[in-house]
């Protein structure tokens, strides 16, 4: 999911408890599911380096985010800056 024009951290958080909250419970004909969300974010601020990010590079630290909010357990929101990125780790 893209999302533009989001003045706050805490406004992409607001989001991210949204779309736990409407995973948590899926009523089905046969019953309940019970269903959780991994959500990775990368935000951009709209910095020099930022703005010439590819497409492909966000992603990834979305991605990369997203598998650190997997590993962290269910229900999770990791922001990419809070993620080593493979050239940082030692």
């Amino acid at each position: 999911m893209f999302a533009r024009h989001l003045d706050s951290l805490d406004n992409i958080h607001e989001i991210a408890v949204r779309i736990h909250g409407a995973t948590a419970a899926l009523e089905l004909e046969d019953g309940s599911l019970r269903v959780t969300a991994s959500i990775g974010v990368c935000p951009l601020a709209g910095g020099t380096e930022e703005r010439y990010l590819l497409v492909s590079e966000i992603l990834q630290r979305a991605d990369r985010a997203m598998y650190q909010a997997k590993a962290g357990g269910r229900g999770q929101t990791v922001f990419s800056s809070n993620v080593e990125s493979p050239q940082m780790r030692s």
